[in-house]
């Protein structure tokens, strides 16, 4: 079963790391040689006492944690596991409050076929929220959830579609199904800037003997007419360019290899040098361009240790250099004036607080 588990977590890790563009324009933080401020925030732990990867956290107390066989919450100072109990994977949380979290993935059938599957905690057990789709495939999977408001929820689907959950019933969208037999496809909704909705559509292939990855992505906006607009499309040929762009106050940012890229809806611009910062994952928050974190590894005298960095408008601050060395942050938000990290290892998950320092 912990084979299972590591071959989902590390395909969900794979889509997330991505990279750099041919918009090389950086406009800040060229200092020579790249030095860093001291940390800007207090730390503070408390790790789960079970192997957990995915988060959805609204403050200090409203902690759930999942994976693809269980959820915990938070309560009282410690953690308390639900298994799922029925046949159902997790790939993804997002909620409300503690009241309503939804949990997304697949329901597993015979002959590798699946369904796409949604739950609910209701803060005392799970309900299955019930499908009118019922149809089995290969990649019939729901990717990611983004809960907008109580009656507007979307879901990526690994098929190359997309899902409005309104409550009641499900709308479904069909986007792209070149790669519907590709289990490399992963898709997640957002709002932009303007509060329109949008679809990140990557997809992640090998040649035969998979010495290279070609990556192709494509970016949704909803229309007027309730159909989703193909705005950008592209096709890299490694997964050093920019992808997974993620809302950042009124903009969208992605950071790759090469540094922080802002992208427009259309294309992607290099906005920020990240210097020595080494192999940042998909995670971007904050609160705008002057108040960003990333993650990443620090190499110093041929070490390597995994950090979060902050960026204030001016120079990137080295935070937290206790992370895991294989994965580092795993999730990352910014909620009630801190920035809140789970740290992904490989036997437990650590929930991590930043506060700003006085």
């Amino acid at each position: 079963m912990n084979y299972i588990k590591a071959i989902c977590f590390g395909l969900i890790l794979i889509m997330s790391f991505y990279l750099i563009s041919c918009y090389d324009n950086p406009i800040v933080n060229n200092e020579q040689p790249f030095s860093f401020d001291s940390a800007r925030f207090n730390v503070t732990y408390k790790q789960s006492p079970f192997d957990l990867n995915q988060a959805y956290i609204t403050d200090t107390d409203k902690i759930f944690l999942g994976d693809i066989y269980g959820f915990a919450y938070y309560k009282n100072g410690e953690f308390l596991y639900r298994p799922f109990n029925f046949n159902f994977m997790s790939y993804y949380i997002d909620g409300f409050n503690e009241n309503n979290v939804y949990l997304c993935g697949i329901e597993v059938l015979e002959n590798l076929r699946t369904r796409y599957k949604l739950i609910k905690w209701n803060g005392i057990d799970f309900e299955t929220i019930q499908m009118d789709d019922t149809v089995s495939g290969k990649n019939h999977k729901f990717t990611s959830i983004y809960c907008k408001s109580p009656n507007e929820m979307w879901l990526g689907g690994g098929d190359g579609t997309a899902w409005k959950y309104d409550g009641i019933k499900f709308t479904k969208y069909l986007l792209d199904t070149t790669g519907i037999s590709d289990p490399g496809v992963y898709s997640y909704l957002l709002s932009d800037g303007n509060d329109n909705i949008c679809c990140v559509q990557v997809r992640d292939s090998s040649n035969s003997i998979g010495t290279y990855l070609v990556r192709y992505f494509n970016f949704y906006r909803l229309n007027n007419n309730n159909e989703f607009d193909l705005l950008s499309s592209k096709r890299y040929i490694d997964v050093d360019d920019p992808a997974f762009p993620k809302r950042v106050g009124n903009k969208m940012y992605t950071a790759t290899r090469r540094g922080v890229f802002e992208f427009d809806g259309y294309n992607f611009s290099k906005v920020i040098e990240i210097g020595t910062i080494n192999d940042p994952l998909v995670y971007v928050a904050g609160t705008g361009p002057n108040d960003l974190m990333i993650s990443g590894r620090s190499i110093e005298n041929n070490n390597t240790t995994p950090c979060l960095y902050h960026w204030n408008g001016k120079k990137w601050s080295k935070e937290d250099k206790f992370l895991s060395y294989a994965l580092f942050s795993s999730y990352l938000v910014y909620a009630n004036n801190m920035y809140i990290c789970i740290d992904y290892a490989w036997q437990y998950a650590t929930f991590i607080k930043f506060l700003k320092k006085n």
